[in-house]
């Protein structure tokens, strides 16, 4: 049986011995939560379409599914064909940190760079060329700019992607790239919430944790990029002992459901939890306590949780 809701055709599963399936709004509301990759540069794989049927809010793309420009153009107006309020986003940092170098993306100046220059105009104009050749392939999200700090000297997965050290210079900056991004009607998604800029470890392959007290967290750039009114935050796969000893920034209630909702006003900039890397399934933890390593899923850069209906509203 079929049930149409929000122009969403929901399929009822038969559940062999499992869990009873989940009222048809109720599954929607799961789904339009869920970004999901996947491979090919041409066609949509059946399995996503179920899950775009089933309501999943978007799609990032990745290396494997550029081409070239006209490939990418029809591959997003393919997924819109089959639902045309469709999330599709990729990373577009600049800089050389993107996707799509065979789709004639522009060549603008990394984060660092623009930072040293310190000219905001400059960087709304970098950003404004990689949001509009985002929009002229039908890509509608970018996960940029990267809103940490860069004052580690060890600090390995920051580096060059971040504007600076300094949380003035790095908000203001902030500023200019989310403005002129969203003035393409662009989505754009500060991250790594609440910084990974005090890590020496590569959360992509192993436990990260930012030892500093809470006073010295590098909060002043989310809280800039959150004034201005960026739509998500992307949060970090980090361990803040300041914060929550026991569990990761994307997995942590006392820090995305507590701090993150403290700082932000209501129903503003929802968050953007990317389950990219390897590491996080290790600190996936039962309700007794322990941690229990869960294999990771075929696809391990398929899953993040996001809020579709705002990315939405930053493109109108």
């Amino acid at each position: 049986m079929n049930q149409s809701i929000s122009g969403v055709t929901h399929t009822e599963h038969p559940y062999a011995g499992g869990p009873a399936p989940l009222p048809p709004d109720l599954d929607e509301a799961v789904h339009r939560c869920l970004v999901a990759g996947f491979d090919g540069t041409t066609t949509v794989p059946d399995t996503l379409k179920r899950l775009i049927d089933r309501g999943l809010g978007g799609v990032i793309l990745f290396t494997r599914n550029v081409r070239d420009a006209e490939q990418v153009r029809e591959l997003t107006d393919t997924l819109r064909g089959i639902r045309p309020d469709l999330l599709v986003a990729i990373d577009n940092e600049g800089g050389g940190i993107g996707h799509l170098v065979s789709a004639g993306a522009p060549e603008v100046p990394g984060s660092f760079a623009l930072g040293v220059v310190d000219d905001t105009r400059l960087t709304a104009r970098c950003a404004d060329a990689l949001a509009g050749h985002l929009a002229s392939l039908g890509i509608t999200a970018s996960y940029a700019p990267v809103a940490d700090l860069q004052h580690h000297p060890l600090n390995p997965i920051v580096r060059t992607r971040s504007f600076g050290a300094d949380p003035q210079l790095v908000s203001r900056h902030l500023r200019a790239w989310i403005t002129a991004t969203q003035a393409r009607g662009v989505a754009s998604c500060a991250k790594h919430f609440p910084g990974h800029g005090g890590t020496v470890t590569d959360s992509h392959h192993d436990v990260a944790v930012d030892p500093r007290p809470y006073d010295e967290l590098d909060l002043a750039p989310f809280r800039a990029a959150i004034a201005v009114g960026v739509p998500m935050l992307m949060s970090a796969h980090v361990v803040f002992p300041a914060l929550d000893p026991d569990r990761p920034a994307t997995l942590s209630p006392r820090i995305l459901s507590g701090l993150l909702r403290d700082e932000r006003p209501p129903h503003d900039s929802p968050l953007c939890a990317g389950r990219r890397v390897p590491a996080f399934p290790a600190h996936v933890r039962s309700r007794s306590g322990p941690a229990r390593p869960r294999p990771p899923a075929r696809d391990p850069s398929a899953w993040q949780t996001a809020d579709p209906a705002r990315c939405r509203q930053a493109r109108t």
